[in-house]
Parts: C-alpha cells; sequence; structure tokens
C-alpha cells in the first residue's frame, strides 16, 4: 500500500507526526510511505526508517505555489501511484493539493477544532482527559485500518527499528545523535524561542533561571546551552558567562538537534524545541502560557513536565499568536524561575542515574 502524508510545517509538528509513521509500518504489510513537507523541514525526516520517500515543497505564493501544488498532486497521482493520502495539516493549500489529486481517497486529520474554540473562548475544557497528540493520531485512524493501538508495543517496535534505548512514542534519525568535540560534557539545554512573541517566556525570567542553576552545587560542573535561531536576536540579552554558551543564530536545524539530543534536561517554551527533546529522549521541561497542555502538544515522556499557572484568561489562543490583551501577561509572568529551577531539581534527581 502506498500512502502519502502531508504536513507542510511547523518544526515540532512534523516531528509530532513520527508515531503515526511508525504504527503504518508496525501495522500495514507493505506499506511505503512518502512524506511532504517544506524543504525548510525535510532534515526533520530524511532518513527517518518509517519514511520511504520524502518531497519537499517551497514557500510561493499565489499562481506559483498553485503551479507547484498541481504539479506535486500529479506525481503523486501518476508517478507515485498513491493508494491512500492522509492530510495531517488540513490548510488551504492542503486543501488545494487534495482537490488536484481527487482521484485518490484521502483521510483529514481532526484537529478538534471546537473543543478547542470552547476552551479559549468560554474557558470549557473537554480537552483535559484527552490523549496527547502523540496518541491521538493513531487513536482516530485506527478504526479506519481495523487495526489496534498498543503504546508499549509501539514504543518496543520504535526502540528495535531504529536502535535506541529511551524514547518514548516519538524518535527522530540516528543521524542526529552524535555530538560535537566542541561540546563534550554535560550540559542542560535551554531553547527561549518561541513563533509567537506571547509564547516566549520572558527573558528576565530565563536569566533569573540560569542564575539559579549556575549557583547550584548539583549543577557546578554544568554548562548552559542557549539554542535559538538567527532571528531570535532577543536571546542576545541573555545572562553571560563562562558556563552559557550562546548559540543564538550559530547553528542550522540540524546542529541545534544535535546539541538538544545530547543534553541532559531541556528548557522549553510550547514549541518545536520540547518535540524534539522528547523524540530524542531528553526529559523536557515545557511552560505554558497563551496555550494548554490540553490541545494535545504536552510532555509526554515519564521525566518530562508541562508547566503552566492557573489563571482565568489563558489559554486565549490556540497558537499564541494573538497579543496579549492584559497590561502585563500574567500566564507567563506567574510561571517563575523558582517554580522551573524545581522543577529541574526534580527531574534532576530522577535522571541522573
Amino acid at each position: 500500500m502506498q500512502i502519502v502524508l502531508i504536513r507542510f510545517s511547523s518544526l515540532g509538528d512534523v516531528i509530532l507526526q513520527s508515531p503515526l509513521l511508525a504504527w503504518l509500518k508496525q501495522n500495514i504489510k507493505n506499506c511505503k510511505i512518502t512524506f511532504i513537507t517544506s524543504e525548510e523541514f525535510s532534515s526533520l525526516v530524511q532518513g527517518n526508517k518509517f519514511i520511504d520517500e520524502v518531497i519537499t515543497i517551497k514557500r510561493l505564493r499565489g499562481l506559483e505555489d498553485i503551479k507547484q501544488l498541481k504539479s506535486l498532486a500529479n506525481k503523486v497521482s501518476n508517478d507515485i501511484k498513491s493508494d491512500l493520502i492522509i492530510d495531517l495539516h488540513n490548510t488551504l493549500r492542503a486543501k488545494l493539493f487534495r482537490i488536484f489529486c481527487q482521484r485518490t481517497p484521502a483521510l483529514v486529520v481532526y484537529k478538534r477544532s471546537f473543543k478547542r474554540w470552547l476552551l479559549v473562548t468560554f474557558k470549557i475544557n473537554l480537552l483535559a482527559k484527552s490523549e496527547s497528540h502523540h496518541q491521538r493520531l493513531i487513536q482516530d485512524l485506527k478504526f479506519i485500518f481495523n487495526k489496534g493501538f498498543d503504546p508499549a508495543k509501539l514504543v518496543e517496535f520504535i526502540q528495535k527499528t531504529v536502535s535506541v534505548k529511551q524514547v518514548g512514542l516519538t524518535s527522530l534519525p540516528e543521524s542526529f545523535m552524535g555530538l560535537s568535540e566542541n561540546m563534550i560534557g554535560d550540559y542542560l539545554v535551554i531553547s527561549p524561542v518561541a513563533s509567537f512573541e506571547s509564547k516566549r517566556w520572558p527573558i528576565e525570567s530565563v536569566n533569573q533561571l540560569i542564575t539559579f542553576i549556575l549557583a547550584a552545587k548539583e549543577f557546578d560542573h554544568f554548562k548552559i546551552v542557549i539554542v535559538a535561531g538567527p532571528k531570535d536576536s532577543y536571546c542576545q540579552e541573555i545572562l553571560k558567562s563562562k558556563r552559557v554558551l550562546n548559540f543564538q543564530g550559530q547553528t542550522s536545524l540540524s546542529e541545534s538537534i544535535n546539541l538538544i539530543g545530547n543534553a541532559l534536561i531541556c528548557i522549553s517554551n510550547d514549541t518545536g524545541s520540547s518535540h524534539i527533546a522528547e523524540a530524542l529522549g531528553v526529559s523536557c521541561i515545557t511552560i505554558f502560557g497563551p496555550t494548554s497542555p490540553s490541545f494535545g502538544f504536552r510532555t509526554h515522556l515519564k521525566n518530562s513536565q508541562s508547566v503552566s499557572a492557573n489563571v482565568v484568561c489563558s489559554p486565549c489562543s490556540t497558537t499564541g499568536k494573538k497579543d496579549c490583551s492584559k497590561a502585563s501577561q500574567v500566564c507567563m509572568l506567574e510561571v517563575t524561575p523558582e517554580i522551573i529551577f524545581e522543577k529541574i531539581m526534580g527531574t534532576w534527581e530522577k535522571v541522573k542515574n
């Protein structure tokens, strides 16, 4: 069976499709998977043992993008001869692509948009007891494929297939597991980035947390590694120290993944860095503010933790794109450096042995 999966973006969302890929390979005999994503995220899926072919698409606009989608659809229909399309994005571009592939059956991701809207608008949480996104897609599709789902067996299958020991339901390609000679030694990763400003834990809080870590006897031989992209210039305001290695804008995506994958603990906002860490078996402390862990993008490894403040106005957005309407962003300020440091200490006690 030839299956084409679509997820154009973003970084974290592309990684979160990994459990479904593994589950399909585990359960469907002679399954061949083609994964379509934006070219800037291709390194996340190249070399993945559950993917047979990666096709990339450029970020174009207007007529040029329509032509690109039409050409891609022709390839899927005529060259690959896909038996099934699974649309994991369901954006306008993805819908247009499906129209161009109208002779090929398609399944579309169920985003639970109404339940998210209820949580954001009226703070009615019908998602609190639902699975994390890592399991949700499989739960939605297992009936269609007439297959069961045992998370423990899937984890065992992933570990055996990719030859790693400490991953949960997600796993990135092994090629990212190496480490530069310049980074030998123990370190924590802090990733203060997020696509939208309202999802960023304040730099002042980051600096206070760094001060706590540098002063702690338990971490006196640890380095602190800052992972951030070229556009995240606000990270240059982070505290300077010989033990703080700020790689903002200095690493490629694969190098950033490399750094996160070899950390002992990762501290991240609700963004792709959190998903990268867990995909590589690294315990992550993830900070939520305007968004909610109930949306499904919470941590899922045993020693990871999702942290959010219990404030009446949160969540105020499904993506964090909306600007805060308050004089100060209480949902982020009430997640104090003291709280996160305590979480780090608790996680370290569990993972150090």
